[in-house]
């Protein structure tokens, strides 16, 4: 048996990337409070850890001041609900009716 050749054809066009230059990109801090650095809001798995923070305090199991640090404490408005509190907006400033149904 013979075995076919296949000749692989080479693009002359230039990936799109090459010629847009990329926007640099601003690093900020995460929004939980850790003090690390990320380009989105949140550091990986800090928004599910500060999901269950809101939870816990939604709930009354805690309040803001046993789990949130200060700088993130002060960059919400509280208001009460059922037992706890929920903040009046999420970390995008959007208006937030809390977690827990």
């Amino acid at each position: 048996m013979a075995k076919s050749k296949r000749v692989r054809k080479i693009s002359s066009r230039k990936s799109k990337t090459s010629s847009k230059a990329k926007a640099a990109r601003e690093m900020r801090d995460c929004a939980c409070g850790c003090g690390g650095k990320t380009l989105g809001y949140f550091s990986m798995g800090h928004d599910a850890r500060f999901k269950g923070w809101l939870l816990r305090i939604e709930r009354g199991e805690a309040t803001p001041e046993q789990l949130l640090k200060k700088s993130v404490r002060d960059a919400y408005t509280w208001k009460a609900k059922g037992k706890g509190q929920i903040p009046a907006t999420d970390y995008k400033g959007q208006s937030h009716s809390g977690y827990d149904k």
